[in-house]
């Protein structure tokens, strides 16, 4: 078999954790850099093409060198925007909120020729992160030179779509269920997606399912293969798409499609637990050198994103009017963005005013105690002492189903409320991590 030669094209951008404006290592060097750090762990032949601001020359070398790449070429000047992205939550409790900086002024000068590109380096595989109106133009080079094309459409330009994208061979499509294309297009239907792939020259659709895994669907076979995720203690969950693009496609081999995936969704959680370089590149080191078949044997946690829409959960808070409820909020935002179905009692149910009847207070009631039934998990916020959310806690307990006690202001003291609760939670991102831990050994 050739050894492969990959290509990865696309932006370099800097990445700014803007919630870590404390910590020394929120400016990370990201765009393209997320796939070539996981290409240079993996020892694989890899070269970049690449578009950025002329400021960003010194440190594309510089890193370039350090991450062993062995062919660097600009496609073309980034002018009018600093690619710089800015980043709300380093871990995706929920929406990460990326926000580019300048990006309506984002124009590129002096495009170099890309059919050059692939002549010098003669890649057999090209990573694609789409680069707005050359995107086609690289699709159609590379299918001239029959090159496996792997294309990363989670931020693709609207200027191009998936049928467009569909007339020419490529090998893998990767994109997540946070894209847009998914949430608004496909309405967050898998089979919608799937549909319009179908027939066209798509061979794998991977589907990055954040924390609940990921599935790789071969087209041509009508084939699923489920993938799980290995959850680690994180320190960022920032281009750990990336890192997984990369790892799939040094080891697609053909047709071992779910070892390929494991390793892909393994090595990306080794990615998301240090920003530290050499610290990644030392575990990677230590995990490739165990057999294939220890790979095997791990089990990991796979919660589909179907199967999160035939969960339900209940949020047990003090949610009144009088009650700063922005946490509350935040949370139920968070599930959401995860393909969770939530019950906010207060908001569906009504508030238990002062002044209202002894009947329309019992029907209040009622209705609650059906949503308690019918949930699957709760999560209790405790933000104050509040009666009506431990009387919940009490009754959902004896279900025998998991209830998430999330903490904050770390005011749970009472030995029967800490026994009573499955898990004790002190920031959002331990209460979307443990959600899908527990929702997934259903």
């Amino acid at each position: 078999m050739q050894s492969k030669r990959i290509l990865i094209v696309g932006d370099v951008f800097v990445d700014v954790n803007v919630a870590n404006r404390n910590n020394s290592q929120n400016v990370h060097l990201g765009g393209i850099f997320h796939s070539a750090r996981a290409f240079s762990v993996i020892h694989s032949t890899y070269g970049i093409c690449y578009t950025a601001p002329p400021y960003l020359e010194s440190s594309i070398t510089k890193f370039s060198e350090i991450l062993n790449c062995s062919y660097r070429e600009n496609l073309a000047t980034v002018d009018g925007a600093p690619n710089v992205i800015l980043i709300r939550d380093r871990f995706e409790a929920g929406n990460q909120e990326y926000s580019e900086i300048l990006r309506d002024q984002y124009k590129l000068n002096g495009t170099n020729d890309f059919e050059k590109v692939i002549q010098v380096f003669q890649p057999t595989d090209v990573l694609l992160y789409p680069i707005k109106e050359y995107t086609e133009q690289i699709l159609h080079i590379c299918n001239k030179y029959k090159i496996n094309i792997h294309i990363d459409v989670q931020y693709i330009d609207n200027t191009m779509n998936f049928v467009q994208i569909g007339k020419y061979d490529v090998r893998s499509l990767m994109l997540s269920t946070s894209t847009s294309y998914f949430i608004n297009d496909c309405k967050k239907d898998v089979s919608i997606l799937k549909s319009r792939l179908y027939k066209s020259g798509v061979k794998l659709l991977i589907l990055k399912e954040n924390r609940g895994g990921s599935r790789i669907i071969d087209l041509e076979n009508d084939i699923t293969y489920d993938i799980p995720c290995y959850p680690i203690e994180i320190k960022h969950s920032i281009g750990l798409g990336d890192c997984y693009n990369s790892v799939f496609i040094a080891n697609d081999n053909g047709n071992e499609f779910e070892i390929a995936g494991k390793m892909a969704s393994f090595i990306a959680s080794l990615y998301s637990c240090t920003y530290d370089y050499n610290l990644f590149k030392d575990l990677v080191s230590k995990f490739m050198s165990n057999s294939i078949e220890s790979l095997k044997q791990l089990t990991g946690q796979r919660l589909a994103w179907e199967d999160r829409a035939n969960t339900m959960i209940y949020i047990a808070a003090p949610d009144f009017p009088d009650v700063d409820t922005r946490i509350i909020d935040q949370i139920e935002e968070n599930l959401v963005y995860h393909g969770f179905p939530v019950h906010r009692p207060i908001k569906e149910n009504g508030l238990a005013k002062a002044d209202i009847s002894r009947a329309e207070e019992l029907a209040i009631f009622e209705k609650d105690i059906v949503s308690l039934d019918n949930s699957d998990l709760m999560i209790a916020i405790l933000l104050q002492s509040d009666p009506g959310t431990l009387v919940e806690i009490g009754y959902f307990f004896k279900s025998n189903k998991p209830i998430i006690l999330f903490d904050p202001n770390k005011i749970a003291m009472n030995m029967f409320l800490m026994n009573s609760v499955s898990k004790v939670c002190y920031s959002m991102d331990e209460v979307t991590d443990s959600v899908f831990t527990h929702l997934s050994r259903r």
